[in-house]
């Protein structure tokens, strides 16, 4: 959750009282007691909505958000910082409990369609606290000190369309059906993990890690891959949601098995230490076992956003005894600076190096070289794609590499020892277990 900063409590241009109160909200806490939270609102994908369903619906968009917010218990002040897209809320300790954080809200707020003039929409959020700090000297309460904000993240939603507009609000209206079915599918328990072995290549049916991989089901019991919805959820800045629902769920796992070692994905878009992560790094902070048995695989479909926040997010995740891979390396968006930089403890190199192995020398020669490359950054490689024990030979005799693949064993929607875990919105994650 990003930091701004405020004059004399914040002036009552940002929405709250000079006196630290709302306006005509929230009163002084008595001495010991916690004080309100104050914190602004920002639809980030505002513009966006504006320019795929126009001005006057995303108007509506960020009225029913007000709406909703006042339902959840909050005082709410329109207008208070100048941008129809964000707004001030205020939240009574009691409501937030002892962190203060309002990853909660965040999620009741944004983790459900916004529903207007018979569209349903998504919103991206962010919440930036507001702290007091005291007015230059000689200032009065209206001296203009205002609000400054950290800008970054929300100015994603703020771009202009790259393709032509018709294109691009096509493009935008069938990004936001997809999206919008998958919400419905974790708002209703419905999402499920497969399970696919990651093992090393000296003793390939004993697997290091199990990777939970996000299925949907289909209509005849089986189930899908959620790729397409990723993409679609990446492009319009609404994965961070989705990413704090799969590791909360993925933890709730390993705190009902001692004996699993798990790895899920993470974007590369929800890769900063904000307000949605709080709740996770605290479960990381208080159980380091429980930390030791995740491993969170960065999936760079999508472009980091802001390297430095990100570098900053892995070191927390690694000094909390998590390990942290490099999804897909060398497809997408991947960069060996950035690999360099995050050390990442392993490296999984992307199936279509393999692929290209098969097919010739050269080809072989470029994934000799990058699997060497990459083990001189990680403490373990993986490579992706192992079909039949004939790949292995392609691989030379690299020490100590870990596999990947269907030879090694299919994604299966089912513990070892039986049963689903179907993955939800209530708290971090909901996992419900399906004899």
């Amino acid at each position: 959750m990003g930091r701004l900063s405020g004059g004399a409590g914040v002036t009552e241009a940002a929405g709250v009282s000079s006196t630290g109160a709302a306006a005509g909200g929230l009163a002084q806490p008595a001495p010991g007691l916690q004080a309100p939270l104050k914190f602004i609102v920002t639809i980030e994908n505002y513009t966006q909505l504006a320019q795929a369903y126009g001005e006057d619906f995303a108007r509506g968009v960020v009225a029913a958000l007000r709406v909703r917010a006042r339902a959840l218990g909050l005082a709410v002040r329109a207008g208070a910082v100048g941008d129809e897209s964000r707004f001030v809320a205020v939240a009574a300790a009691a409501a937030l409990g002892a962190n203060r954080d309002v990853s909660a809200v965040l999620a009741q707020l944004g983790g459900m369609p916004v529903e207007r003039a018979g569209r349903s929409v998504l919103a991206a959020l962010r919440a930036d606290t507001i702290e007091p700090r005291p007015l230059p000297a000689g200032a009065g309460a209206g001296g203009g000190a205002g609000i400054s904000a950290e800008r970054g993240p929300a100015e994603r939603g703020r771009r202009a369309p790259a393709l032509p507009r018709d294109a691009w609000r096509c493009a935008y209206l069938a990004d936001m059906d997809q999206a919008l079915r998958l919400y419905r599918h974790l708002a209703g328990g419905e999402l499920l993990f497969a399970f696919q072995p990651v093992a090393a290549r000296r003793a390939p049916s004993c697997p290091v890690y199990l990777e939970a991989l996000l299925r949907a089901p289909a209509s005849d019991g089986a189930v899908l891959s959620v790729g397409h919805a990723i993409g679609a959820l990446e492009r319009l800045g609404l994965m961070r949601h989705v990413d704090h629902c799969v590791v909360g769920a993925v933890l709730d796992l390993l705190g009902a098995h001692p004996g699993l070692v798990l790895g899920c994905n993470v974007s590369a878009a929800s890769m900063a230490d904000d307000g949605w992560w709080q709740p996770i790094l605290r479960r990381l902070q208080a159980d380091r076992a429980l930390a030791g048995r995740l491993v969170l695989e960065i999936t760079e479909s999508t472009r980091i956003a802001d390297p430095a926040a990100a570098l900053a997010f892995v070191r927390r995740l690694q000094g909390l005894g998590c390990r942290v891979a490099l999804d897909d390396f060398g497809a997408g968006f991947a960069n060996l600076e950035f690999a360099v930089q995050a050390r990442p403890d392993i490296i999984k190199i992307d199936i279509g190096y393999l692929r290209r192995a098969r097919e010739c020398e050269a080809a072989r020669a470029m994934l000799a070289n990058l699997i060497r490359l990459c083990a001189s950054i990680a403490d373990h490689v993986v490579v992706e794609g192992m079909e039949t024990r004939q790949d292995l030979a392609l691989l030379g005799d690299a020490p100590g590499l870990w596999l990947q693949g269907w030879w090694i064993g299919r994604p299966v929607p089912w513990l070892p020892g039986g049963g689903r875990a179907a993955v939800g919105m209530a708290g971090p994650g909901t996992v419900v277990f399906n004899g």
